[in-house]
């Protein structure tokens, strides 16, 4: 039934880095909208999904630490393919793990922005990493991408510098249209981008939610006398593909 469905609604994902960050208000607006919508019915399970990559680096520093027996900063690292398909997979769990609890799921980041991600770092993405943004990749409606104009810069000691924000901007546009993703670009202060994301979401999951009748249902006519068992009438709901046409 629609009304029980998990609608999964996975931005805004975009503009969180696995490991250093670019810093565009994302977890500030993913967390206002987690806020907003477990103050309203049938949200009230919603659960935050984090960025695990923040959680990792900070495993991977102490475990740095110790091996060197002495303190190291963000370029002492050594990134390699499998840190970043550790995250990515573990990001897929987060997801997964909050459609469970709640039908409509906010998150941080994802393994899309992983493979990117890793592409800066590294200069490729590795096969396993892609697996996890691609084909292993759980179901999501739109992503909301959080431009970094007008959003100040906060240098924290692990965030990359202020002048890849547009370069990794322009990345993950360009990948989400190439890969057919839904997604939408929200400028502005943090009250316009929350209110237009809230609209917008509102919007799908009204769309998501209601049963519809396919393009063929009135012109489909059964010959007369014709039975039909109790047991073989089914409702029709369009595919989760055909939500954001």
């Amino acid at each position: 039934m629609a009304s029980s469905e998990r609608r999964v609604y996975r931005g805004p994902y975009i503009r969180r880095d696995e490991g250093r960050h670019c810093a565009t208000g994302t977890t500030t607006l993913a967390t206002a909208l987690v806020d907003h919508y477990r103050r309203a019915a049938g949200f009230e399970s919603i659960v935050f999904v984090p960025e695990y990559g923040r959680q990792f680096i900070y495993e991977l520093h102490a475990e740095t630490e110790a091996a060197l027996g002495r303190p190291v900063g963000p370029a002492d690292l050594v990134w390699l393919p499998e840190h970043f398909a550790r995250i990515a997979r573990q990001q897929n769990a987060l997801e997964n793990a909050a459609a469970l609890a709640c039908p409509l799921v906010i998150a941080d980041t994802d393994a899309l922005a992983t493979e990117l991600w890793e592409r800066r770092y590294l200069g490729s993405t590795s096969p396993e990493t892609a697996l996890f943004g691609t084909t292993e990749l759980p179901r999501r409606d739109v992503y909301l991408v959080t431009d970094h104009a007008g959003v100040a810069f906060e240098k924290d000691g692990w965030r990359d510098g202020d002048h890849i924000r547009a370069q990794m901007t322009g990345w993950f546009i360009e990948e989400l249209t190439r890969r057919g993703h839904s997604w939408v670009l929200l400028s502005g202060s943090h009250d316009e981008r929350m209110r237009y994301a809230v609209r917008l979401i509102d919007a799908l999951w009204a769309r998501g939610s209601t049963f519809a009748s396919p393009d063929w249902a009135d012109r489909t006519r059964l010959p007369e006398n014709t039975e039909v068992s109790r047991s073989t009438r089914r409702a029709v709901v369009p595919p989760a593909t055909d939500l954001l046409s």
